[in-house]
This record gives C-alpha cells, structure tokens and sequence, in this order.
C-alpha cells in the first residue's frame, strides 16, 4: 500500500517487514495481518483466524503497539454479506479495547504524522540528526 501527497509522490507504503521505517522520506508500515475474505474449502476454520486476529489485537492494545489489520476491498465481492459480518465482528471487539486500554484507530495518514511526531520527540529528546545531512530528523 502506498499513500501519495497532493504531488503524487510517496509518502507511505508497507510491505511485510517487521520495523515501521523511514526511509527517503516515506514512511513503511508493517502489516500486522492481511484480512483474508472467507475461503470455501476452509471455512471451517474461520472462527480460528478471527480469534487469532482478535488475539493480536488484544496483545498490541495492552502493550501499547499498532496493530495494521488491512485487506483489498475487491475481497468483498463475493459472500460479501458474511465477509462484513466478520468484519463487523473485529471492529466490535476494536470498540472493547479502546475502551479497556485506549486502542486508537488511525488511517495511513494519520499514523504516518503520529510516526513522524513521535520520530521527532526522540530525535528532540536525545539531539539525534540525520546522519547524511547536518538537519534534524
């Protein structure tokens, strides 16, 4: 996924890395777990994938990490009404951890000005500069 400022230009993606990162000034995000729409064959399963997604939830929300569930939205077209429903069914369970521990909901963009506000509170509290240039990270 990508994300591109007014000037088309890249100022967010991710990929399957374990680090958010900044690179060439773009943020990449880890994506924590990819939503995959519900699979005939497998169906039976699909209980365990929604309580391994609510699992990680929790983990992240207690310790205080972001946690980037993300899918593609042409996954709906097909048993659309069930593969909702699941959704439905984690956001609920989103709405429970905000509550409980403050779980926060952001888009890509919002998440790229938390990173880059909380990059320049390190780099404020401990003097850290770029190491290619004399400015500030």
């Amino acid at each position: 996924a990508v994300l591109i400022d007014e000037n088309h230009t890249p100022i967010v993606s991710g990929d399957y890395t374990w680090e958010n990162r900044f690179e060439n000034g773009i943020w990449d995000f880890v994506g924590s777990r990819i939503w995959r729409p519900i699979f005939r064959p497998l169906e039976f399963m699909e209980g365990l994938k929604v309580r391994r997604i609510k699992k990680e939830m929790l983990y992240a929300a207690k310790k205080g990490l972001v946690y980037h569930l993300w899918w593609h939205p042409h996954n709906m077209g097909v048993r659309t009404a069930e593969n909702l429903a699941q959704l439905e069914e984690i956001f609920r369970y989103y709405i429970e951890l905000k509550e409980k521990y403050g779980m926060q909901s952001l888009n890509m963009g919002e998440a790229a000005e938390a990173a880059a506000l909380t990059r320049k509170n390190i780099a404020e509290k401990y003097g850290l500069q770029n190491k290619n240039t004399s400015e500030e990270i």
